[in-house]
């Protein structure tokens, strides 16, 4: 669950609910240094 000020037609007013996977993920994309992920996407994208 994260709050936001938008969800005004929710049962529980300024609130989202997330599935588990995606905050997953997004916490993963935070943590990735560039310096590390560059070599993985500079192969990726060629």
């Amino acid at each position: 669950m994260s709050k936001s000020g938008g969800a005004f037609d929710s049962p529980s007013p300024g609130y989202n609910y997330m599935h588990e996977d995606y905050v997953k993920l997004k916490m993963m994309n935070l943590m990735l240094h560039k310096e590390a992920a560059r070599p993985v996407l500079d192969h990726v994208i060629k």
